[in-house]
């Protein structure tokens, strides 16, 4: 695995992981400097019907965790 996202990296290239499946995949992935990751362990399928609101609810989340952040900055 390692050599795989070394390559990637090497070859100037963001490094993909498919299938990550459990949290010990993610922190090992992580630990290879691996940080792009899909798989069930971050969010199982859904219907592309559905996405759009998933996608506006994250994003509002977002927002109001960064301008929390940003809030308590000043």
């Amino acid at each position: 695995m390692r050599s795989t996202i070394d390559l990637g990296h090497n070859l100037g290239l963001r490094v993909v992981a498919e299938d990550v499946e459990d949290e010990l995949a993610m922190q090992t992935l992580g630990e290879l400097d691996c940080v792009i990751a899909q798989g069930s362990y971050l969010g199982r399928p859904v219907p592309a019907a559905d996405l759009q609101g998933i996608l506006a609810t994250s994003a509002r989340k977002l927002d109001a965790v960064h301008g929390a952040g940003r809030a308590a900055a000043r």
